[in-house]
């Protein structure tokens, strides 16, 4: 997530959107939210997505976790014998991340902005932290994600699916799920070929609740 998102030749309603963003990045900062975000999510790994994504990808190749949070998909994903670093801006997730996933990478950056080189990794992993980015800057994101990716490298984002945007109960933005072929569109403009899309329904969520929410992970081919 970024601190510092491109605003130049916005539209008033885009610049709204990034403010929203903004104060999302804030929320994901905060101590005690970073806490009961961890205690609700750090069991609750998606074992069979990640183990699919790791296929796709060279043994031993190096994967970014993008928006990793508490860390606990990157650490997964190095004990499944990638070397794995994940990034975000919340001190307070990568603290956490750092204390409970010791022999894991972290780096604080931004995912619209790496400091990492081109073609430095064999697979990215985006599991809802896109869906927090506003429509304006998805392209900036896709030239991100398509620098740091090596040639036939794997991009898996996890998306909500039939979700209007919207500002959650602790503040969070979420941009409107993709139409799913708008964003094939999008995708392919920038080089990427999709190899599959898979759809499930999550009982949990992080407001908590009687609430259900329907997710979906796009997974492409940088060709």
């Amino acid at each position: 997530m970024s601190d510092e998102a491109p605003q130049a030749g916005l539209r008033e309603t885009d610049r709204l959107s990034v403010e929203a963003y903004r104060r999302t990045i804030t929320v994901y900062g905060d101590r005690e939210f970073a806490r009961m975000y961890f205690a609700k999510w750090g069991p609750d790994v998606p074992q069979r997505q990640l183990a699919d994504f790791a296929r796709r990808t060279l043994r031993d190749g190096a994967v970014l976790d993008a928006g990793c949070g508490p860390g606990h998909h990157t650490d997964y994903l190095r004990a499944l014998g990638l070397a794995a670093v994940g990034i975000d801006l919340s001190h307070e997730a990568l603290r956490l991340a750092k204390d409970h996933y010791p022999r894991a990478t972290f780096v604080r950056c931004d995912m619209l902005h790496t400091p990492f080189p081109d073609s430095s990794f064999e697979g990215i992993w985006a599991c809802a932290s896109f869906v927090h980015l506003p429509e304006s800057l998805h392209d900036f994101q896709f030239a991100e994600f398509r620098r740091l990716l090596r040639h036939q490298g794997i991009l898996a984002l996890t998306l909500t699916v039939g979700q209007a945007a919207h500002i959650d109960a602790f503040g969070r933005f979420f941009q409107a799920s993709p139409d799913f072929e708008e964003l094939r569109r999008r995708l392919e403009q920038f080089g990427f070929e999709v190899m599959d899309w898979e759809r499930r329904v999550l009982r949990k969520t992080t407001e908590g609740g009687e609430q259900s929410a329907a997710w979906g992970t796009i997974t492409v081919r940088l060709t």
